[in-house]
């Protein structure tokens, strides 16, 4: 399957020091990388956006990409970290134990599929909780000191282990050995220290990445913080202030605990609660803890995460579903691809039916699906190659089923051909006519009291056959998932009675609530982010997105097509730069003020707008200024391009934009 996003920066990090260059200096859309652009450039992540990740990390990338610049490579590579930790809780607490991780499709799907780097830094932590936690008839020895320096390791690929660290110095101190803790604080902070020297430049080393704003204010599955939110919207802008809260669970656990996997239970879970920026991958950290306990928690928890971080699509049911719509990333539960396929789905009804009486992944299950085990080595070795094999499946090709994927496969012409269907959209054409305004302001309250024109032609979005939307044109296709994201939350908005004061106040309304469009089953920010930012350089899309807020440019009185989109996107970035929220200019004093959009998502601006000279700001700051200045009169556009004045972002105005 398709690995993540992530991978393709691990790949640009590494290449880029094979040529000399430090990630850390450099963002992706940095002038002096422009000659050295792969045709893979664009798929990475935050172009303005310099390296996150710790120096042993880009030290092992920079030694993958020196052999070869290939995401097989790197996920060989994560894979094999991932067996390593499989096989270090097998030896130590039996393998119908380890299979709560080895087997954990999560897991799988994280390393093999998703290509995400964490097996790296799990497998030095999982190294030094065991060896700080021997067997009960062993000595513990001087095993701290190994211990401390794979805690280091661990910290040197990813930081969020340095508290483990302190847990560590912190025990020393309560056993009155100072001589001990300096040694842990010493061998902890090694790996670190000599892998940043090879970055150090200028007086300055690399360590923890807290001047990068995808760090400062990014957003990702927030538990916590998103309720702050709601009542703060300034909290957004400010992700330093979760250490505090976090500090105080490190502190309670320093103090509670007396083991490392306590400390790292409680750890975990305060990160998960707390962080503005989770992922699911993250929670295969807490999975080799649960091991030993065969924790029911943990299973429930990484299962459930997996279904709703990784299946945004629902899969198909039936022997022989077309390659395309099988999910490759969930083999042991929703089915799997290639060769295997066919058991694999056959054993789905099982599987469900074992959720709801307690026995998933157990033992006894497992030996129902018909293995045995003869002797602990053959134990060992079914999960490892069942690890393989998904592996090889996940690395042939098989992706799952989305309207992305159906779009890679066709090869739509400049106009869509006659003979493809088109959608109506005189429903929708009557809703805008009838309760938006001028200004684009929305009557909610009587399209509130006459929802039906509205239903219907979202109904009518759910219809549309995958086929059908293949075959349109790029122009079609973004007019349809405009319209879809403007028409949902419109509807996601007058569901609500009363009406909210701001669609934030709608539980999930952009990453829970699922919408059919066609025959697909998205989110909101599915169709933003996953589909009409990745799939088409078109930046000009978020000038015609309305999230139903003041702020927001402001609603078309008609749908776009695709036959006139080229004339209404020209049309719409005019009208919204035209608006108080789109651009304020004061050259008085000396200021330029413009959407905060142009914040969030100004990466998008960069692969064709950028410029090395004129304007103000950083790459990502320029290139915004560079499109803007192309819908303003001349006399506007010298100002902008002379770059002497302040550059500020608007206040975001989240209250609903009604009449």
């Amino acid at each position: 399957m398709e690995p993540g996003d992530d991978v393709w920066r691990y790949l640009w990090e590494g290449y880029i020091q094979t040529l000399g260059f430090s990630p850390y200096h450099l963002p992706p859309n940095a002038p002096a990388l422009l000659p050295y652009r792969t045709e893979w450039w664009s798929q990475i992540n935050h172009l303005d956006v310099s390296a996150i990740y710790p120096p042993l990390t880009q030290l092992g990338f920079r030694g993958l990409a020196a052999i070869a610049v290939s995401v097989l490579l790197f996920k060989l590579a994560f894979v094999a970290a991932d067996l390593l930790v499989g096989w270090l809780l097998s030896r130590r607490f039996g393998p119908s134990n380890a299979i709560l991780y080895a087997w954990n499709p999560m897991v799988i799907y994280a390393f093999a599929g998703g290509a995400h780097y964490d097996s790296w830094f799990i497998l030095p932590l999982v190294a030094a909780w065991l060896l700080l936690e021997p067997p009960e008839d062993r000595v513990e020895g001087r095993r701290w000191l190994w211990s401390s320096l794979l805690l280091g390791l661990s910290i040197a690929v990813k930081w969020i282990s340095l508290p483990l660290l302190a847990w560590l110095m912190m025990r020393s101190l309560r056993q009155r050995t100072l001589g001990r803790t300096l040694w842990i604080a010493g061998l902890g902070s090694l790996p670190m220290g000599l892998s940043a020297l090879v970055f150090c430049r200028g007086g300055t080393c690399p360590l923890i990445p807290t001047s990068s704003t995808f760090v400062s204010h990014g957003r990702s599955a927030e538990f916590i913080p998103h309720w702050v939110a709601q009542v703060w919207p300034a909290s957004l802008q400010a992700n330093w202030i979760y250490g505090i809260p976090l500090a105080v669970v490190v502190l309670w656990l320093l103090l509670r605990t007396n083991t490392l996997r306590q400390f790292t239970d409680g750890y975990w879970f305060g990160v998960f609660l707390l962080s503005p920026i989770v992922h699911f991958w993250y929670f295969t950290w807490i999975v080799p803890f649960a091991v030993p306990s065969q924790n029911w928690g943990v299973r429930w928890l990484s299962l459930s995460s997996f279904v709703y971080f990784v299946l945004p699509h629902a899969c198909p049911t039936g022997d022989s579903p077309p390659p395309s719509a099988c999910c490759c990333g969930c083999p042991l539960s929703w089915g799997g691809c290639g060769p295997w396929g066919t058991p694999l789905r056959q054993s789905q009804a099982a599987l469900i039916k074992n959720l709801g009486t307690g026995q998933l992944w157990s033992t006894n299950m497992l030996h129902n699906r018909g293995i045995a085990y003869a002797d602990s080595r053959l134990a060992m070795l079914k999960p490892t190659a069942l690890t393989l094999m998904v592996t090889i499946a996940l690395l042939s090709g098989c992706s799952s089923a989305s309207l992305v994927s159906q779009r890679e496969t066709s090869t739509p012409s400049a106009a869509t051909p006659a003979s493809a269907t088109r959608l109506s959209y005189d429903d929708y054409a009557t809703v805008l006519a009838t309760y938006v305004d001028e200004q684009g302001l929305v009557d909610y309250r009587a399209l509130q009291a006459n929802p039906q024109p509205l239903t219907q032609f979202i109904d009518r979005l759910g219809a549309v056959a995958p086929d059908t939307y293949a075959a349109w044109s790029d122009a079609d296709q973004i007019a349809f998932l405009i319209n879809a994201y403007n028409a949902i939350t419109l509807q996601s908005i007058i569901n609500e009675d009363p009406l909210k004061d701001s669609i934030k106040d709608i539980f999930g309304v952009w990453k829970i609530k699922r919408h059919t469009v066609a025959g697909q089953s998205l989110t909101l920010d599915a169709i933003e982010h996953d589909i009409l930012r990745q799939e088409f350089s078109e930046p000009r899309i978020h000038a015609a997105l309305v999230c139903a807020a003041q702020s927001c440019p402001p609603l078309r009185q008609a749908p776009y097509t695709g036959a006139r989109l080229d004339q209404q996107l020209e049309d719409q970035v005019r009208r919204w730069l035209a608006s108080p929220h789109g651009l304020q200019i004061d050259r008085d004093a000396n200021r330029v003020a413009i959407s905060a959009i142009f914040d969030w998502f100004g990466e998008d601006w960069q692969p064709r707008y950028a410029v090395e000279s004129g304007f103000t700001g950083n790459g990502k700051q320029r290139a915004t200024l560079n499109f803007i200045s192309q819908y303003v009169s001349p006399e506007q556009r010298a100002y902008l391009l002379q770059g002497d004045y302040t550059l500020d972002y608007l206040d975001y105005d989240w209250s609903l934009n009604r009449q």
